[in-house]
């Protein structure tokens, strides 16, 4: 049973083997004939539609993967199974397969298949395999193979024949249909143009453009029918080409900076594609500048970035840092001469550095390994010069010592000095005096003063100037010097010439003065008479009164230029000779003469006068004229007493020359004396000799035009003109020349002692002879003087008594006339002091403008206290009176203070010659002494009250008149200006108390209390003078000396002399930090101001 079995399997496994070996055929066949459709389909697709690379890939990828797919399954897959490699199809399977192939068998084999799987146990194994057995024999005819029949494929091999031959008729007919179009889909990625009827030529095709750069696309077509629109294709977009002509477009491409693919149609064709690479070109992204300036400038370092033209001190060092993309070198070419390598850092870094000593131009070039170095940008580098240091001076001499010089300097520089000096040439020696600066500020001012007297010796000639050196530590210290100065000593012959000149001049001045003013004085005669004449307007009379007025003005101006020229003489004279004391003190009392000459009184009537000439007012003009004509009468005889003065002290001092002169002649006949025993040159010393005759022939002839002056003089001075001591002096020189040829040392020392001692002799006798015309002029003087005051105590006693006549008189008291003529006979007694103070105040120059306008106001007053008694107005009159006698008091009181200083200067020949007191402590001890003798005079009415009798009229006169007097000299140091603040409430104090101690003695009221208010003057006096003495010592320790102070504090020279300032010199340019631009457009306009404001 189990063999039928066995053959029925057998069986199964033959249709199996059969039933695989049919389907690969069938699976082959049928795949070939699929990839046979597939393939035509897609050729004849391609070659008509030009597929592009999307769809060309899409169908080579999705065929490819197709015919994998059925190569796997129809072929593959069934040639395993017919190999028997793998086995899938179980029996039961095959039966089902073969009962559809063979239905006759109905279910017989699937039966026997399914009883010999379902074997029981229980059941018996013989019936089942009876069973099995029964079924086998009845289907075991049938041949399982036979279902399966290899003509089954005809059918489908003759349709794959039939696709072949139509394959193949096509590729007979046309074979590019498969070779181009199975080309293009295998190369899917390759981009295939349709041909077109006319030729794509890329004319200006290239391998790359260099990274952003622009480029332009030139298309040419060739063919015969051309299209009018060509587009070019970017990225999927068609751009319209330009026409430039027929066949010829274009297109242009901006700032490439990657690679291009492109190809061009007319929406129909299109042309294969093009790529348009990009060469990478060298950039430079960034750059930073980092300047080191050089230490010395005092300035930061300079950092900028993307800036290459750049300022910079010079010296400065110069380092550079660019930031690069596809660069691989860079270099710097300096003036197109000098080539710098950068050295290559991390991330496209370069680093390159230099220092510069002069003005450069730099460019950079950069390369890559694609080309060559190329320039990428060019800069210039402009350097700030550290210029020359700038030094301006000023000058101011010293008006009053001609040989002190004050100097302001300014200096200037970029970044700092390094030496302040002044220089002094003597005789081609350059000596120098370092100056204190500041090191680094700029500008700068600074101070100096010098007294060249000090480095004269033998020189004549001085120049001096400063300079100023700056720090510069690249080109090396520069220095500039200030403008030169110069200056020269004259000579004797030029001082005395000088003098002369000087003399000359101011003679000339006074004389024209008194000219004018005796014009003016006969003017006024001139109006007064024709201010009478009804026949001259009023009109006439007003330019008569604007003439006057006119030559006042230059009558004015002319005594400044006096003034000036006389003090412009005295300080030349004090700088260059030798004075004495006792000259300085006269040319002091003149200057003040001179000062005061034009007194505020006269400017005040000329103002009212001027008033006149706007408005003419006759009987005011009657009372100016007067009043003017005896002012400018005074000042012209002021004029002619400055004038004799002058002449006096000219020919004293001239006097005084010639014996220095002397002197200075027997110092060196005594020096002579004793060099001559040591000396073997006589020839030499015969010159000297010789040359000293000459110049005793000089100074004798010099001494004999001086005795001419004095003959000119009013008073000439008793001077002998010591002819026979010239002649002796002479020949005793040549006696001493004749020694020297016979080279006689003894006898020759011998006669230059002799000569020495006669020339001491004749100094002693001239200086002797001097003095005492200085001492006979004092003794007269005082006589003068004295006479003068009692004249005007008399006339002071006369002028009381009348006041106290007309204030005791009735309206018709016949005494009114003879007070009246006794009112006239003062007048008299007036002209009388008048003149004798004229007279004296031309030998005495302590009498100065002070006494002069108290005796001008005593004699206004007189006369005008004349007039209107005549008018018969006695309230007024006795109101001129009143002034008469306070005029006279005064007078009195000036000429006692002027008698005791002569008497002083007699009995102290050499006072002025030490330091003494000043002129305040001289005032307030005059003020102390002056209450001493009043609170005597008190003190002596006071006890003769106690004693029952009355004070007589003649004390209480001589009382009011010492209190006027002291008030007067209270004011008069007040006015000053030279007291402190505290001594002059002390003063002031003082003031009230004497006028009401004045009130009380006019009203004759006498008590105790007038003492003691005294004693507290006297107490206030002593706290002034405490004050006084404390303010001057303060002000010796802050200034100690004048010389001290010259030395010391040059600068506060300078702070009250605005006009040395300039505003534009003064702007603080070193405040302000300008860059070189804008200091070069300042320092440019500082140029032209100077040049338009010299």
């Amino acid at each position: 049973m189990k063999t039928d079995f066995n053959i029925l399997v057998h069986k199964i496994n033959a249709f199996r083997k059969r039933y695989h070996l049919f389907q690969f055929l069938r699976g082959f066949v049928l795949f070939l004939l699929v990839v046979l459709i597939l393939f035509f389909t897609l050729n004849i697709i391609e070659y008509q539609f030009y597929l592009s690379t999307e769809w060309r890939k899409i169908i080579f990828v999705t065929s490819l993967l197709f015919i994998t797919l059925l190569f796997l399954r129809y072929v593959f897959f069934t040639g395993v199974l017919a190999l028997g490699i793998v086995r899938i199809l179980s029996n039961k399977r095959a039966s089902e397969l073969i009962h559809s192939y063979i239905p006759e068998l109905k279910d017989r084999l699937v039966n026997i298949l399914e009883l010999h799987d379902q074997k029981d146990l229980n059941s018996s194994d013989e019936i089942t395999q009876a069973a099995i057995a029964q079924k086998i024999d009845e289907i075991g005819f049938i041949d399982f193979r036979s279902a399966i029949s290899l003509k089954q494929l005809k059918s489908i091999v003759l349709y794959l024949i039939g696709s072949f031959l139509v394959v193949f008729s096509v590729h007979i007919f046309n074979s590019n249909i498969y070779t181009e179009s199975a080309n293009r889909i295998i190369h899917y990625n390759q981009q295939f143009i349709r041909p077109a009827p006319y030729q794509f030529l890329w004319v200006n095709a290239t391998d790359g453009v260099k990274k952003g750069d622009n480029f332009t696309i030139k298309l040419s077509l060739e063919g015969e029918e051309l299209p009018s629109m060509i587009y070019i294709n970017i990225g999927g977009n068609n751009y319209l080409m330009d026409g430039m002509e027929p066949g010829k477009f274009e297109y242009q491409l901006n700032a490439l900076v990657n690679p291009v693919n492109f190809y061009f149609t007319d929406l129909k064709f299109n042309s294969e594609s093009f790529g348009l690479n990009i060469i990478p070109v060298p950039v430079i992204n960034s750059f930073e500048v980092l300047v080191e300036v050089p230490s010395y400038t005092g300035f930061d370092n300079l950092n900028t970035s993307n800036v290459g033209d750049i300022q910079i001190p010079k010296g400065s060092n110069v380092e550079w840092t660019f930031h690069c993309f596809d660069t691989d070198s860079l270099m710097l070419i300096i003036n197109d001469v000098e080539s710098l390598i950068a050295e290559k850092g991390n991330r496209n870094l370069f680093q390159v550095s230099r220092t510069f000593l002069k003005p450069s131009t730099y460019e950079v070039k950069v390369k890559n390994n694609r080309g060559d170095f190329e320039s990428a940008m060019r800069f210039r580098i402009d350097l700030i010069e550290d210029l020359y240091p700038e030094i301006n001076i000023v000058q101011v001499q010293d008006s009053f010592k001609l040989t002190r010089f004050f100097f302001q300097g300014r200096i200037h520089d970029d970044y700092g000095f390094s030496d302040l000096a002044f220089h002094l040439n003597i005789e081609m020696q350059d000596s120098l005096v370092s100056l204190p600066f500041n090191r680094y500020v700029f500008p700068q001012e600074f101070y100096y003063q010098i007294d060249l007297q000090d480095y004269k010796l033998d020189n004549k000639v001085i120049d001096y100037y400063f300079s100023v050196t700056d720090n510069d530590a690249v080109n090396g210290p520069k220095t500039t010097t200030s403008q030169s100065f110069t200056f020269v000593f004259p000579e004797k012959d030029e001082i005395l010439a000088k003098q002369q000149e000087e003399y000359e001049k101011i003679e000339d001045l006074i004389n024209e003065s008194q000219r004018l003013t005796n014009e003016i004085v006969e003017d006024i005669k001139d109006l007064q008479f024709k201010n009478v004449n009804s026949d001259i307007s009023d009109w006439e009379k007003s330019q008569l009164v604007q003439e006057l007025v006119n030559k006042k003005s230059n009558l004015e101006s002319m005594l400044e230029k006096i003034e000036n020229s006389y003090k412009d003489l005295s300080n030349f004279q004090n700088t260059f000779t030798e004075q004495g004391n006792e000259i300085l003190l006269k040319q002091e009392m003149i200057q003040e003469l001179l000062d005061d000459i034009f007194t505020d009184e006269l400017k005040k009537l000329m103002e009212e006068f001027n008033e006149l000439a706007k408005e003419f007012n006759e009987k005011r003009m009657n009372e100016l004229s007067k009043q003017m004509e005896m002012s400018f009468d005074d000042l012209s005889k002021q004029l002619d007493r400055n004038l004799q003065m002058l002449q006096k002290m000219k020919l004293e001092q001239e006097i005084q020359n010639v014996i220095e002169e002397v002197v200075l002649m027997q110092e060196k006949q005594q020096n002579q004396a004793v060099e001559i025993n040591e000396m073997q040159d006589f020839d030499k010393m015969s010159e000297e000799v010789i040359n000293d005759h000459l110049n005793m022939e000089e100074i004798q002839q010099e001494l004999l035009e001086i005795m001419e002056e004095n003959q000119q003089l009013e008073k000439p001075l008793l001077f002998d003109n010591f002819s026979q001591e010239f002649e002796n002096i002479k020949d005793n020189m040549r006696k001493t020349l004749e020694e020297l040829q016979k080279e006689n040392k003894r006898n020759s020392s011998r006669s230059m002692q002799n000569t020495s001692e006669m020339l001491k002799n004749m100094a002693f006798a001239m200086q002797q002879m001097l003095n005492a015309n200085t001492m006979q002029q004092n003794m007269e003087n005082i006589r003068d003087l004295q006479q003068i005051l009692k004249n005007l105590l008399v006339m002071s006693f006369g002028q009381e008594e009348i006041i106290t006549g007309i204030n005791l008189a009735s309206g018709s008291d016949p005494n009114i006339s003879r007070l009246t003529r006794k009112q006239r006979d003062l007048i008299r007694q007036s002209e009388v002091i008048k003149d004798s103070l004229y007279a004296l105040a031309k030998r005495a120059p302590q009498i100065n403008n002070i006494v002069n306008n108290e005796l001008l106001a005593m004699n206004i007053n007189l006369i005008r206290s004349s007039e209107l008694l005549n008018e018969g107005l006695r309230s007024q009159a006795v109101t001129n009176q009143q002034l008469v006698l306070t005029a006279s008091n005064n007078l009195a009181l000036l000429l006692s203070d002027i008698l005791k200083q002569i008497e002083d200067q007699m009995n102290n020949p050499q006072e002025g010659e030490g330091e003494g007191e000043g002129p305040q402590g001289k005032k307030m001890g005059g003020l102390k002494q002056q209450s001493e003798n009043l609170k005597d005079q008190l003190q002596k009415m006071l006890d003769q009250m106690k004693n029952g009798n009355q004070p007589m009229s003649k004390d209480l006169s001589e009382s009011l008149m010492m209190h006027e007097m002291m008030q007067q000299m209270l004011r008069d140091l007040m006015n000053s200006g030279s007291m402190g603040e505290n001594a002059r409430k002390q003063l002031q104090e003082i003031d009230q108390i004497l006028e009401q101690n004045r009130r009380e003695l006019m009203n004759r009221r006498m008590s105790p209390q007038l003492v003691r208010r005294h004693n507290e003057i006297t107490t206030r006096l002593l706290e002034a003078e405490r004050s006084e003495r404390e303010r001057d010592q303060d002000n010796k320790r802050e200034s100690n000396t004048a010389d001290e102070l010259f030395y010391s504090r040059p600068a506060e020279f300078f702070e009250f002399r605005p006009e040395q300032k300039n505003s534009l010199e003064f702007l603080e340019k070193g405040n302000v930090k300008m860059n070189n631009f804008y200091l070069n457009m300042f320092k440019n306009y500082m140029e032209k101001f100077d040049q338009v404001n010299p």
